[in-house]
Formats: C-alpha cells, sequence, structure tokens
C-alpha cells in the first residue's frame, strides 16, 4: 500500500475520533486490532476502541486532532499528531476541571487491508495531567 493510502487511512482515524462516530470505527479498525496501548480493564478488539473513543469525547467534546507528520514503511505507518480541547467530562478518575489542553504523542499502526491490524502509541500523558490538574500546579 502507497504512503499516500496510509496517511489516508490515518486521516480518516483522526476524523472519526475527533467526531466520536462509534459506529465508523469499523471502516479502519480490524475486529481482531491489537491495541499495545490498551487502558487497565479496556476491552481488547475493536470493542476496546469504541470504549477508548468513548472515554475521550466524554472527558474533552471539543477534542481536534491535528495530523502533523507520517512515515510509512512496509505495512507500518508512524504518524505525530497534537491534541486540543477542554477538560468537560471525567478523563479516568479525574473530574472535569473545564481547562484547555495540548498534548502531543506518536503513533504507530500496522494496516493490513485498509484497516489499522495493530497500534501502539507514546502519548505525553504527564503533560496532559498537568493541564487537568491532576497533578497540581
Amino acid at each position: 500500500m502507497p504512503a499516500t493510502d496510509h496517511r489516508a487511512i490515518i486521516q480518516r482515524y483522526c476524523d472519526i475520533f475527533e467526531q466520536g462516530d462509534l459506529d465508523a470505527i469499523d471502516e479502519i479498525v480490524a475486529p481482531a486490532v491489537i491495541d499495545h496501548g490498551a487502558y487497565k480493564g479496556q476491552q481488547a478488539g475493536i470493542e476496546g476502541y469504541r470504549e477508548f473513543f468513548k472515554l475521550w469525547k466524554t472527558a474533552f467534546p471539543d477534542l481536534k486532532l491535528e495530523l502533523e507528520m507520517t512515515i510509512s514503511q512496509g505495512d507500518l505507518v508512524a504518524y505525530r499528531w497534537t491534541g486540543t480541547g477542554t477538560h468537560l467530562g471525567p478523563y479516568h478518575e479525574h473530574p472535569p476541571s473545564g481547562r484547555p489542553v495540548r498534548f502531543t504523542a506518536i503513533s504507530i499502526s500496522r494496516i493490513r487491508d485498509g484497516k489499522i491490524v495493530e497500534d501502539w502509541i507514546e502519548l505525553d500523558n504527564l503533560s496532559l495531567l498537568r493541564q487537568i490538574g491532576a497533578l497540581g500546579e
């Protein structure tokens, strides 16, 4: 699959994430996807992705993702992205703070037959937790 196709799949993933469209996840995520960054207690496979999307859209309903860079090699695509939003709902055990957030992440996805089949993420969670006041000022 050409690198441009990988970028289009990842951009669609970001769009679906922003929209919180739990049904559209099937378009780009394989049913038995392996999520190496799954939260404790998160279901396996595509249902875990639905949980993940719901958690984030509840916590940050105005979440926007900016895809900044993609690098493709074979069936892997690495991408750097920035998320922005407002903490208006619970994020794990942290109650809404009403604060704006801006954080970065690097993700790597394995794509097969136009769908994400395996995923890794490194998110700047420390910065995010500081911004919502979960770690003090």
